[in-house]
């Protein structure tokens, strides 16, 4: 079993939540031998939402080249994550729909969201072409892709721009605007949406491979496939072995939950390829009073997920794990593969 830590990247919080981006080289060179000597095997550092690598604020360093180079000596891989189409610092993607205003999602009212559409082959190319440059430039070990997904303010809210609307009215022959819950298009019309993401994992699956044939490829992913809501069907990907390994977010402390969320997760991904959960020893930092799991608890899921027969775990985030890793060590040293 392996086992990895998600690294934060917010600049608003103090140490230890501060992000690995605004962090001195000494205290990051620090925290990461702190991680190898903890029996973590692989970082994953969330990048900017504008698929670009920023400079450490105290020297002008870069960043992730740094961060690469202190990983590796401690023998610990790096696998940077991208929030693909959706993103919380939304002024980054904004301004990338400032300059391609017909890129960015509009919802049923007709307002332009702060989200890219996955619907559209010059978005996903723009994407993938973006994060790839970080392969080509920068000597990383994989790369995990994170809110591969539609998103709105409702479900099945998006996309009802022009272009999509008139390309579904062209293959279709009604605007998907007028289709009620019990048409027989909104299928089609749901279909459409999860065939966009769906080509969009696979595009960058394959074209990732030709950049580097070596860069592992994951996605964190939620629930059995959102196939509705978001329009995320994951076990397609799985299914056409589009990833190299995949990542399942399960953020509770309750253990029957998280039971039953290992359980249907390994036997969806059926050995196809490796499986790993995501133990997030506290709560959000949106919601961060809502549970915080105890040393124990955490080696208990650790021990949930092990019986479930998962192949990894990651740990949500570094600054969650801190406080507690010397009570989890001895056992993920233990189960380290």
């Amino acid at each position: 079993m392996r086992f990895g830590v998600f690294l934060y990247s917010s600049s608003s919080c103090e140490w230890p939540i501060l992000g690995w981006q605004w962090t001195p080289e000494r205290r990051m060179a620090s925290e990461l031998k702190k991680m190898a000597e903890g029996g973590l095997k692989f970082v994953i550092p969330l990048m900017p939402f504008d698929f670009r690598v920023r400079k450490l604020e105290t020297t002008g360093a870069d960043a992730l080249k740094l961060l690469i180079s202190k990983c590796h000596e401690y023998q610990m891989e790096v696998h940077p994550t991208f929030c693909v189409f959706f993103n919380e610092e939304r002024a980054e993607i904004s301004s990338i729909i400032q300059e391609h205003p017909d890129w960015g999602i509009v919802n049923r009212r007709r307002e332009i969201l702060p989200l890219l559409d996955p619907g559209k082959p010059e978005v996903r190319d723009f994407i993938i072409d973006r994060i790839l440059g970080i392969a080509r430039r920068y000597d990383i070990d994989g790369i995990l892709l994170d809110f591969i997904r539609y998103q709105g303010d409702a479900v099945g809210d998006v996309c009802y721009c022009k272009r999509c609307r008139d390309d579904f009215k062209e293959a279709y022959g009604k605007d998907p605007l007028e289709l009620s819950e019990d048409d027989p298009l909104m299928e089609k019309w749901d279909d459409t949406r999860r065939q966009n993401i769906n080509t969009f994992v696979q595009s960058f699956y394959d074209k990732s491979k030709k950049v580097r044939n070596d860069l592992s490829l994951s996605a964190y992913v939620w629930a059995r496939g959102d196939t509705k809501g978001v329009y995320q069907d994951w076990p397609v990907w799985v299914e056409r072995k589009k990833l190299d390994w995949i990542s399942h977010g399960c953020y509770t402390d309750d253990m029957t939950h998280f039971a039953n969320t290992c359980r249907r997760f390994v036997s969806t991904v059926k050995n196809k390829i490796p499986a790993y959960i995501v133990i997030c020893p506290k709560s959000s930092l949106v919601n961060p009073d809502k549970y915080e799991l105890t040393a124990d608890q955490i080696v208990k899921q650790m021990q949930i997920a092990k019986e479930a027969g998962v192949d990894g775990i990651t740990f949500c985030y570094w600054y969650n794990l801190r406080p507690k890793l010397a009570d989890v060590s001895k056992i993920i040293h233990q189960w380290s593969s």
